[in-house]
């Protein structure tokens, strides 16, 4: 097993969201790639809110140019001993409203969110999205919500 690493959005609040856009983008160094474990996306601003809000998501491989617009995480060693991840900053990405382009992407896996109910995606380790060395991944939001909602995100993958 390789190193694995956490990212979030970093804040105790969540990060509003109110257009399209990419909700985690990275791209493994040269020699990195890496294998997705988990997405877990939630919500804390629509509680008790009348109407559901479903909104697609797209986990997608293939672009080569990350994004912009939203912030830079910091990719944290889920063991403290682990190295850094081997990808640059600033090829880590959150909350970009401005999404990956180039290459040829292709979704692996697409789901209608419920922003009420939460996303959690763990696939079984055969089913892992594989995703090569300086080849892109992101988790898209295809459709903006109808009002603003405070977005709690954690994608977990690992460096091989």
């Amino acid at each position: 097993m390789g190193r694995m690493y956490s990212v979030t959005n970093e804040t105790v609040t969540g990060v509003d969201v109110s257009v399209v856009q990419d909700i985690f983008s990275m791209i493994p160094g040269a020699s990195n790639p890496c294998l997705i474990h988990a997405v877990y996306l939630s919500q804390s601003s629509d509680v008790g809110d009348a109407l559901e809000a479903f909104l697609e998501i797209n986990l997608t491989v293939g672009h080569t140019t990350t994004g912009s617009g939203g912030t830079q995480p910091t990719a944290n060693p889920l063991n403290v001993d682990d190295a850094a991840w081997a990808g640059t900053v600033t090829n880590l990405g959150a909350n970009d409203t401005t999404g990956m382009t180039g290459g040829t992407a292709i979704i692996h896996h697409q789901e209608a969110f419920n922003v009420r109910v939460g996303m959690i995606y763990i696939p079984t380790p055969e089913a892992r999205i594989y995703v090569p060395a300086a080849v892109g991944f992101q988790v898209e939001l295809m459709t903006a919500p109808t009002s603003e909602v405070s977005l709690m995100q954690t994608l977990i993958f690992e460096e091989l």
